[in-house]
């Protein structure tokens, strides 16, 4: 039966009211936690108040319990997605005015339409980035849209809908601009962004490698398919796979299931704003198909895991070796940590 909270926008059922906090990340936690809470870890959007551990836990058991030969797709959306469906704006910083932060954001969108920019790009110095001419982007938005709704229905759209600068410039656009694309959100296929890197940096991951075959399709260079290997023999993997796509335009691949071997029970997709894409050309396979982007350059170089938040579970964490934050605020933090263990 359809409640009545569907014909509710979506800017009106949700709020940032839930604190991140994952298992096996309390350290992470602690560390992050300020008495201000403006400082602290930032608040993820939600429908009602809830322990985000709680959260966590009860969409890893719904992806674990995926019904055996059913295609099972879960996504990651961050500033990429939210670019390619808004465009770019500038992150409101503490302090920051807003009209500041429109003026840099027009003055982008200006580089953009004179060519001065890439019509479109997303992406790392960690990795790769992508870049879309102003031609492509109608075509990728399409494929994005027709896909995020796809997964909507079927899986498990893991959002970075967060209240901290860098993403809360977005919302609520972002949530009107999916009300008005029949993209559905609620409490079975919603989880918050973080929870995939605490499940692929945790022990919860030979849960879901052990004694299975496993699919890896991103793009590769250097040993990175050879490291792969190994650390998915190492979490107990029966068989494991490759598929290349493309560095920068994964979503305009198109996947030959010719060449990937029949039987994959899992799939772990590296393919940035095209892994939609990537995961929809794969349902034949009727596998659980997991959105795991940069966790994969982690699972084959541990020392990139310092780089970003929740990678580093609590027997190795160390805020010393992070390098996701600026020195001035980790001296600060190292100095808070000090003093309540002393």
């Amino acid at each position: 039966m359809i409640g009545t909270n569907e014909f509710i926008p979506l800017r009106q059922r949700l709020t940032p009211c839930v604190e991140q906090r994952y298992p096996e990340f309390e350290r992470h936690f602690e560390a992050f936690r300020y008495p201000d809470p403006r400082r602290g870890t930032a608040q993820a959007y939600y429908f009602h108040p809830t322990d985000c551990r709680d959260w966590h836990n009860r969409m890893v058991e719904k992806m674990l319990a995926r019904e055996p030969g059913r295609h099972f797709p879960v996504f990651r959306m961050s500033h990429g997605e939210f670019m390619l469906a808004l465009g770019y704006r500038y992150p409101r910083q503490l302090g920051t005015s807003r009209l500041l932060s429109d003026a840099i954001t027009f003055y982008h969108q200006l580089r953009r339409w004179t060519g001065l920019e890439p019509a479109f790009r997303s992406g790392s110095h960690l990795n790769t980035y992508e870049e879309f001419t102003k031609r492509e982007i109608a075509a990728a938005e399409a494929a994005y849209i027709f896909n995020l709704a796809s997964i909507s229905r079927e899986g498990i759209l893991a959002a970075a809908f967060y209240d901290n600068p860098g993403f809360n410039e977005y919302f609520p656009d972002f949530f009107d601009w999916m009300d008005g694309r029949g993209i559905v959100l609620n409490t079975e296929n919603y989880m918050p962004f973080y929870s995939v890197y605490a499940l692929l940096a945790g022990s919860r991951l030979r849960d879901f490698v052990e004694g299975r075959q496993v699919l890896i399709a991103t793009s590769f260079r250097g040993d990175k398919e050879e490291r792969l290997t190994h650390a998915m023999q190492e979490l107990g993997a029966c068989g494991v796979q490759f598929y290349a796509t493309h560095p920068s335009k994964a979503i305009f691949d198109r996947i030959d299931l010719g060449r990937i071997q029949s039987g994959t029970d899992i799939v772990f997709v590296g393919a940035g704003v095209g892994a939609a894409a990537v995961i929809e050309q794969l349902r034949p396979l009727g596998a659980l198909c997991i959105d795991a982007g940069f966790c994969l350059d982690m699972l084959a170089y541990p020392d990139m895991r310092w780089e970003r938040p929740y990678c580093a579970p609590d027997p190795i964490f160390d805020l010393s070796k992070v390098k996701y934050i600026s020195d001035a605020r980790k001296s600060e933090l190292l100095a808070r940590q000090k003093t309540l263990v002393g």
